[in-house]
């Protein structure tokens, strides 16, 4: 009896003895959405900078970024994404009479020295007038192919974060030309020999191309401010692997006798890396069952190693230098 009685009480009291579960942390929620097409267009105002100093005339131009997409009512989210770029690194000219036999750039750098064609030293020559024209231009064609593939998560009621992964095809392409044209005339003097005039025309060129295909990973995240008003943050970052093909081209005539250099087309493997940030102000509305948004904000992009350094003719097709954009971003965004 005692026995039945002791095991009664044993299992009365269980529960009171019986521990209390851990606490689980939920993981981030996914971000239930309603499915649709994406579309994003932006206008981008970028300046162009290079570490070694070559982009002298750089100023803001004109860029352009586009998606389209499509997102799954359980955020999942595909998207194709273009982006474009072109401006002049260089675009100047010089026009001067100079004594002294040389021409310079507008920076005071000396381009060449430009020999007279004295033939007879016994004679006493005049200085001769010495007319110099030159002509530098520069270009910068930058482009990049995304296809990705992330997810929308809501770790709170105001906070949304939106990771991807994906492939990027990246295009650099960097040009340079430079005309010139040197004149010296010597004005008769009765009685005295004068040397030949000289009369040299010349162009320098020089291309370097990149072209790859890489991995892209990157987050869009938002933080709501106050109804309809968040601020935007995005961060990429790419691995390309692809080829650069560089060449040199470098003409001059002097008195009608023509000599004419060009160096073969150098390719070399490369490993490139590709860094995107960027942050602002976004406004969220809806018009027509169309979910939107318009974004404005700063952004900054590094393209690492790809730039030729163009300061002067000794370091055309040495593609070692790095390209930065920095500037505003006007975008909008739809889901239909």
């Amino acid at each position: 009896m005692k026995k039945y009685t002791l095991t009664l009480l044993l299992t009365a009291a269980a529960p009171l003895f019986a521990g209390t579960p851990a606490p689980v942390a939920p993981a981030p929620l996914q971000n239930n959405t309603e499915q649709g097409f994406t579309l994003g267009l932006e206008a981008m105002a970028l300046q162009p900078f290079q570490s070694g100093g070559g982009y002298r005339e750089s100023q803001y131009d004109f860029g352009w970024r586009a998606s389209l997409g499509y997102q799954f009512a359980d955020g999942l989210f595909v998207k194709a994404t273009y982006f474009a770029y072109n401006t002049d690194t260089l675009n100047q000219s010089w026009l001067g009479t100079d004594a002294t036999n040389q021409w310079y750039d507008q920076t005071g750098n000396s381009m060449q020295s430009l020999p007279q064609s004295f033939s007879d030293t016994q004679y006493t020559t005049p200085t001769p007038t010495v007319n110099s024209l030159l002509r530098d231009k520069g270009s910068l064609d930058m482009s990049y192919l995304d296809l990705v593939i992330g997810q929308n998560f809501k770790p709170s009621d105001k906070f949304t974060l939106s990771p991807y992964v994906g492939l990027r095809w990246a295009e650099f392409k960097e040009s340079y030309s430079s005309q010139y044209a040197y004149d010296s005339v010597y004005t008769p003097v009765a009685g005295i020999k004068m040397p030949a005039d000289t009369h040299i025309v010349g162009s320098q060129g020089a291309k370097s191309d990149f072209s790859g295909l890489g991995i892209v990973v990157g987050i869009d995240a938002t933080r709501t401010l106050a109804p309809n008003f968040s601020v935007y943050a995005t961060l990429k970052e790419a691995v390309v692997f692809g080829t650069s093909d560089n060449n040199f081209s470098d003409y001059q005539a002097t008195n009608g006798v023509t000599d004419w250099y060009s160096t073969p087309k150098a390719t070399s493997d490369r490993v490139v890396s590709i860094t995107e940030v960027g942050i602002g102000l976004q406004y969220d509305f809806c018009f027509a069952n169309v979910a939107a948004n318009i974004r404005a904000g700063v952004e900054g992009q590094w393209w690492g190693g790809l730039s030729t350094n163009i300061n002067h003719a000794g370091n055309f097709g040495q593609d070692s230098e790095n390209t930065g954009l920095a500037g505003f971003v006007l975008g909008a965004n739809f889901r239909f």
